[in-house]
C-alpha cells in the first residue's frame, strides 16, 4: 500500500488561454509548517454555518446499500437553504457519482467512508462518458474536509483494465486497429472542472479507479494534509494529483 500525504500544497492560478495552453503557478512543501517563504495567499472558501445530515435523508452506513440519491436529496437541501456542511457521520456509505454545489462544504466525521459502487453502470454519463465519484463544475466556495475516507472502490475497474490489456487493448491515445479491442474509461475520485476558492483538507483519498484528485481549469484551490492510499499496481496508474492536471 503506498501513502502520500499533500501538506499545504496551494493551486494559486490555474488558467487557460486563447490557444488552449494551460499554464499554473503553485507551491508545495512536504512539512508539517507551511512555507514561510512563499507570499501567495489563496482565497478560501465561506461555507455558511448550517448544516444537513446524510442520515437524514435516508442514508445507511451498512457499506452495501447505494445511497446515492440520499446524497443528492441531501445536497440538494444545502442548495435550496444556500449553502452550508453536508455532514457524513461515522460509517460506511456507499454511492455512485455526486456532485458538489456552491457554497457547500462535505464534511466527513473520523470513521466515516463514503465508498464508491461497484457497478460500472452507475458512472455511465447520459450522452457518453463516464462521471468522477465525486464531480464539480463552475462551483465557487466548496469544501472536502474533514477525518473521514473517500475510498474509490477501484479493485473491479483495475480487473477489468488489466483483462482489457491481456487481450490486446491499447493503451489511451493509441490508434486501435480494427478489430481490436478498446480500453474502457475508469472514474476518477473527484473531479472540479472550472472552480474556484476550493479547500480539500485532511481527508483520506483511497483505491480510485484512475487519479484521485483533479482540480482543472480551477483558481484558489488549497490542499492541506491530505492523504492518499492506492496499490503500486502496474500498469495501472491511480496517480494522487496527475501533473498535467489542468489540462485534463
Amino acid at each position: 500500500m503506498k501513502i502520500n500525504r499533500l501538506r499545504y500544497f496551494t493551486l494559486v492560478l490555474l488558467t487557460a488561454s486563447a490557444s488552449g495552453v494551460v499554464a499554473a503557478r503553485f507551491a508545495c512543501a512536504q512539512s508539517s509548517q507551511p512555507p514561510s517563504s512563499i507570499a501567495i495567499s489563496p482565497q478560501l472558501p465561506n461555507i455558511p454555518k448550517r448544516r444537513v445530515v446524510i442520515t437524514d435523508f435516508g442514508a445507511v452506513s451498512d457499506g452495501q446499500r447505494v445511497n446515492t440519491e440520499a446524497f443528492r436529496r441531501a445536497i440538494s437541501a444545502c442548495r435550496a437553504q444556500g449553502g452550508g456542511e453536508v455532514l457524513v457521520p461515522r460509517g460506511t456509505f456507499v454511492t455512485g457519482p455526486i456532485e458538489l454545489t456552491s457554497n457547500m462544504a462535505l464534511v466527513l466525521e473520523r470513521g466515516a467512508v463514503i465508498r464508491g459502487s461497484e457497478d460500472f453502470k452507475d458512472y455511465e454519463k447520459r450522452g457518453g462518458g463516464i462521471l468522477p465519484l465525486i464531480g464539480g463544475v463552475r462551483v465557487s466556495n466548496v469544501a472536502i474536509r474533514g477525518e473521514g475516507t473517500i475510498d474509490g472502490a477501484g479493485a473491479p475497474w483495475w480487473k477489468r483494465f488489466r483483462a482489457e490489456r491481456a487481450a490486446g487493448a491499447p493503451q489511451q491515445g493509441q490508434p486501435r486497429a480494427p478489430g481490436q479491442p478498446q480500453e474502457s474509461p475508469r472514474p476518477k475520485l473527484i473531479l472540479l472542472a472550472d472552480c474556484s476558492r476550493v479547500l480539500i483538507q485532511s481527508v483520506t483519498l483511497k483505491d480510485s479507479p484512475q487519479f484521485h484528485l483533479v482540480p482543472q481549469r480551477c483558481s484558489d484551490v488549497t490542499i492541506d494534509d491530505v492523504a492518499i492510499a492506492a496499490p503500486p499496481i502496474r500498469p495501472i496508474r491511480t496517480a494522487s494529483i496527475p501533473p498535467a492536471a489542468a489540462t485534463w
